[in-house]
């Protein structure tokens, strides 16, 4: 069973990249910062297409098991 930790906190130095970080630590879990891609809002005509939460979730789907925010 594969796991993955997603953060999405708007800091990189609080508490839940410490914990993040001791998660890694402890499980060797992969690690994916939310922070690290680009998305823009939801739109009813398509026209974000381009941003990176598409490829994102598929990559996720088909690889991991677990999701772990």
């Amino acid at each position: 069973m594969r796991a993955i930790v997603i953060a999405g906190s708007s800091r990189n130095d609080g508490a839940t990249e410490r914990l993040m970080q001791d998660l890694y630590q402890l499980f060797a879990l992969e690690v994916v910062d939310l922070n690290d891609y680009s998305f823009d809002y939801y739109d009813y005509d398509g026209k974000n297409r381009g941003d990176d939460f598409l490829p994102l979730m598929r990559k996720l789907i088909d690889n991991y098991d677990v999701l772990i925010f």
